[in-house]
């Protein structure tokens, strides 16, 4: 099984660090591994589609 860390590197959204949220349109914030798995599908759709997003970890265990 996937550690959060491996699957969370797989999304588009995720970097660490300072980031502009100017033009961003969507904010998704997640703090929980099982938040993660079930949002996965909607950003990478949001992805795929081009669509301005952000994805905001907590950093909830």
């Amino acid at each position: 099984m996937k550690s959060w860390e491996d699957f969370a590197k797989e999304l588009p959204g995720i970097r660490p660090g300072r980031i502009s949220l100017y033009g961003v349109k969507y904010a998704i914030v997640l703090g929980t591994r099982p938040e993660i798995i079930k949002m996965a599908p909607i950003i990478k759709e949001l992805k795929q589609r081009g669509i301005q997003h952000i994805v905001i970890h907590s950093g909830q265990h």
